[in-house]
């Protein structure tokens, strides 16, 4: 936010289009941040119920082979 300070003390100084662009841009980049990291915690959250949802296949999966050898 320091730099969209900055931008806006020069806007004060008479360059006002070409800082309300800088100001335009630097926002529009803090938007595209935010989403990235959202979707990243999104894909991590989804990662996560896969790998478990296979551990937890594989542990029963296991489970019936114990079963079946102990009936042989």
């Amino acid at each position: 936010m320091d730099t969209i300070a900055c931008i806006q003390a020069i806007v004060r100084k008479g360059k006002k289009k070409q800082a309300k662009d800088e100001v335009y841009r630097l926002k529009q980049a803090e938007k595209k941040t935010r989403r990235l990291r959202k979707h990243l915690l999104l894909l991590a959250a989804i990662r996560s119920r896969v790998e478990k949802k296979k551990r937890k296949e594989k542990e029963e999966q296991q489970m019936l082979n114990e079963e079946g050898a102990a009936i042989a």
